[in-house]
């Protein structure tokens, strides 16, 4: 479970950090099309719903196990 917790760990840090770069490369690329604001913002939503999904299956998982003992 501990693995499972710092994947989520890791996962968070990824998508902050994936945010980060995003909004950094946009100011760089204003003139460019290479990566659009609604494109950076729809990876960023699909990082976060992918985040939400996990947490959601560490809760269930969290409950089995207290329901075990």
């Amino acid at each position: 479970m501990s693995s499972n917790k710092s994947y989520l760990e890791q996962l968070r840090k990824f998508i902050n950090d994936t945010e980060r770069t995003i909004k950094e490369t946009e100011v760089k690329l204003a003139s460019s099309e290479e990566i659009s604001s609604e494109e950076g913002e729809r990876i960023v939503k699909m990082l976060k719903e992918h985040l939400a999904l996990q947490e959601a299956e560490e809760a269930r998982l969290s409950k089995e196990e207290l329901k075990k003992k």
